[in-house]
């Protein structure tokens, strides 16, 4: 589990819909490592004492959803969020660590992507891959996107997508393709 981030993930599953405390440990095992109950429980009776979730007894079980203040504490801490990553990357442009049109990719994908990590947050090991495709870059860029070309065909040919809309057997390179 990211440290730090338990709080805000299970405040953003109990936005989608209700759950036990042994729901959510096994809905964040899917995505990252299985986080303890000893980690989760009081994190939820804190929620609960600040009033940002509210439970309801079913038998024996404990059912969590969010409460409004919770709904507004989420909706700030998102734009609180957002506009601290895109300060960070104007830093990093104007130091020139970023280029201008690395800056506008970044910017765009913060304002208007957030969506997409949600949704890949919600695969067992997505994580991983990442981590594991930027370790991998680190030492050899020609094998990294090799792995990224496997990887994107096989989603293609998976989801029957035209392999030529996407750039393939074209020659071009993942991040060619991304740019046209």
């Amino acid at each position: 589990m990211i440290k730090g981030y338990l709080k805000l993930l299970i405040l953003k599953e109990l936005e989608k819909k209700e759950a036990s405390g042994y729901e959510l440990i096994r809905k964040f095992e899917q995505g990252f490592q299985r986080p303890s109950p000893g980690s989760v429980y009081p994190i939820l009776k804190e929620l609960e004492s600040r009033e940002l979730i509210k439970a309801r007894k079913d038998g024996r079980k404990r059912i969590y959803s969010l409460t409004d203040r919770g709904k507004e504490f989420l909706r700030e801490f998102e734009i609180k969020e957002r506009e601290v990553i895109l300060k960070k990357l104007e830093l990093l442009s104007r130091f020139g660590i970023l280029n201008s049109d690395e800056l506008e990719e970044f910017s765009k994908f913060i304002i208007t992507r957030k969506d997409i990590l949600i949704q890949l947050s919600r695969l067992r090991n997505w994580y991983k891959f990442i981590e594991s495709l930027f370790e991998l870059a680190k030492t050899s860029k020609d094998e990294a996107e090799k792995v990224l070309e496997h990887a994107l065909k096989e989603i293609a040919d998976y989801m029957k997508i035209d392999k030529k809309a996407y750039g393939f057997n074209r020659g071009m390179n993942c991040r060619e393709r991304t740019l046209s």
